[in-house]
């Protein structure tokens, strides 16, 4: 395996902040990958998820509860 002496592939960042084709923000606006959704926002879905299924079930322990 021979190693390249090609310097630009390692002077270039890891992640570049660049434009997704065809999505826009919320203002119409052209998502950038690094700041539009992502990690960012899995927290808050997974807490509604936990929060639907705990409601879900407490609803139907109830109607158990008075039959």
């Amino acid at each position: 395996m021979a190693v390249s002496s090609n310097n630009e592939a390692a002077e270039a960042p890891l992640l570049v902040e660049e434009t997704m084709e065809g999505i826009v923000d919320y203002n119409g606006q052209k998502a950038r990958r690094l700041s539009s959704g992502g990690w960012h926002y899995a927290g808050f879905i997974i807490g509604v998820e936990i929060a639907e299924k705990q409601n879900e079930g407490l609803f139907f322990l109830n109607l158990g509860n008075n039959a």
